[in-house]
Formats: C-alpha cells, structure tokens, sequence
C-alpha cells in the first residue's frame, strides 16, 4: 500500500524534514501502516485512544501508539483501507472521537 502524502510541512524545522525522509526510505511508515490497519481489522468500530489502550503494555507506550494511530489514519483513509465513522465519546481519553472501520481484509 503505497500512499504519497507529506509527513512535514515547508515551514518545519530541518530535524523534522530529515525524520521524515528516514521514516520513509526506512519503510517503517509502511510498516506503521500495516500494523495501524491491522489493529483496526481486529478492533472495527474502536477509537484511536481504543485501540491503542487495547495494545499498549504501559501508559507511555499506549500515548506513543495513539499518536501513531492517528498519524496514520489519514493515509489509510486515502488509500481506502478504512473509513472514519461515527464520532462518539472515546471510552478510554473521554472526548468525542471518531470510530475507525476497515475497507479491507
């Protein structure tokens, strides 16, 4: 699944440009993909602060998989692999947050 979307915007720091380039010459933002979308395929109809709740070892861990979460999402959605449904309260941050649906698989 290959999705051509800038991770950086023009006006970010070179630290920025520079992690970007390495996410995706590394091919770990494939990788997140896939694994984001796996999550979802298991998980339909979950939040982002859902799902990654239901795959964190610990606190920390589960706040840096929810952001990849959502980092992820809109390139998933691009690729049509899934869809943003409802919004409802999230059961795990408390606030109203979109429900994630898989397309595929």
């Amino acid at each position: 699944m290959n999705v051509h979307t800038p991770i950086v915007r023009d006006r970010d720091p070179i630290s920025s440009h520079l992690a970007a380039d390495e996410l995706q010459h590394s091919g770990r933002r494939r990788t997140q993909r896939m694994v984001v979308l796996g999550m979802i395929q298991h998980l339909p109809g979950s939040t982002a602060g859902e799902i990654a709740k239901s795959y964190a070892m610990d606190a920390k861990h589960q706040e840096k998989l929810f952001y990849m979460i959502e980092r992820r999402v809109s390139e998933l959605v691009l690729a049509k692999a899934i869809s943003r449904g409802d919004v409802r309260r999230c059961k795990v941050r408390g606030n109203p947050a979109v429900t994630l649906w898989p397309l595929v698989g």
